[in-house]
């Protein structure tokens, strides 16, 4: 038994994990105490053990509350019999462990895909590997007459999405997917009117 086991109730160490969580996320928040990728992967990786270990959990609560149930030591809190809410929580646990289940294959699977990455040496657009320094304006260079927005509307969506980085567009798609509303910015007018 763990020093922690032996000074702290079930309840206290459930406690302490879903606050532990709520502060994850607000040091996460926006990209705030993240360093690098090798960040990202143990965070992950840490999650990926809280998730093997979620199913046991819940196994064991339903356990509790059958033995509980069957010593009679459970009733409904109107005095009526308890089965149904009995039934109803092993049933709840068993869908959360299998869940879990899920989602701990998904964290190894993004654990798995961040094994390769590392911090870029250079910073900023200059320093990316794919950037176009010939489409950068030097001064006294000449540039070139843009065509109206209007006039090709599908080449311009095209290339924004091309020029979108893949993992930008999937973490659009999750945010989309999660019921998140994204709020598009509004249109200035004279940008989209021929010149």
């Amino acid at each position: 038994m763990t020093e922690l086991a032996s000074t702290l109730t079930p309840c206290e160490i459930a406690n302490q994990a879903a606050q532990a969580i709520a502060v994850l996320n607000e040091l996460t928040h926006g990209g705030g105490e993240l360093s690098n990728p090798g960040d990202v992967r143990a965070i992950v990786g840490s999650l990926e053990l809280i998730g093997q270990c979620l199913p046991q959990l819940y196994e064991q609560l339903a356990r509790f509350l059958v033995v509980q149930h069957e010593d009679g030591q459970v009733t409904h809190e109107d005095g009526g019999d308890p089965d149904d809410q009995v039934t109803e929580t092993i049933e709840a646990l068993a869908a959360a462990g299998q869940a879990a289940d899920m989602m701990t294959a998904a964290l190894t699977e993004a654990r798995a895909a961040t094994q390769s990455l590392t911090q870029a040496r250079h910073r900023g657009w200059a320093g990316r590997s794919n950037a176009d320094l010939s489409e950068c304006v030097r001064p006294g260079a000449p540039t070139r007459a843009r065509l109206p927005e209007r006039a090709y509307p599908s080449a311009r969506s095209q290339s924004h999405q091309a020029s979108t980085p893949l993992p930008v567009r999937a973490l659009i798609s999750m945010t989309s997917a999660a019921g998140l509303t994204l709020r598009r910015l509004p249109r200035n007018s004279s940008m989209s009117k021929p010149r």
